[in-house]
């Protein structure tokens, strides 16, 4: 039997097989627009090459939708919001439908400010910093995620 390793993480569009460039591409602006508010990473992310397989309108206009929103854009992510419900509306319900209107419905309450505990949370997570503290044991900060009260509110 043979063991593949899993595929290391993406953290450049380079580094992605040419077959995923474009859905990398994709998922690396939504990923910095939603969860890191960086709308110039964002944005480099989403104006990468698109060569390779091709990608569900969809996930492009969430991609695009976020970093809308990022930017400071409202208008522009609530066209995409729209655009995205009237594209799903048109096909089968699926697992998939399912998964992209839940990420919409995150992005949808991000836009009326109505921050949700998983958004928090995840955000708490991805802004960690994980380098090992110099301060003394008595001096430590609580780690963010389970001190409810050190989650920042998103803007």
């Amino acid at each position: 039997m043979t063991i593949v390793a899993p595929s290391p993480v993406v953290r450049d569009i380079a580094t992605a097989s040419r077959a995923r460039r474009g859905k990398a591409a994709l998922e690396g602006a939504y990923f910095e627009a939603s969860f890191r508010d960086d709308a110039v990473r964002a944005r480099q992310w989403l104006s990468a090459p698109r060569d390779g397989l091709a990608v569900e309108p969809v996930s492009e206009w969430r991609a695009e939708a976020a970093v809308h929103l990022a930017e400071g854009d409202l208008q522009g992510c609530a066209d995409r919001i729209q655009k995205i419900r009237a594209r799903i509306a048109e096909v089968p319900a699926t697992g998939w439908t399912a998964f992209e209107l839940g990420l919409i419905d995150k992005l949808d309450q991000k836009l009326r400010g109505v921050p949700t505990e998983d958004t928090l949370k995840i955000r708490a997570a991805v802004n960690l910093d994980f380098r090992p503290r110099l301060k003394p044991e008595t001096e430590q900060v609580p780690h963010p995620v389970l001190n409810e009260n050190a989650i920042p509110a998103l803007q």
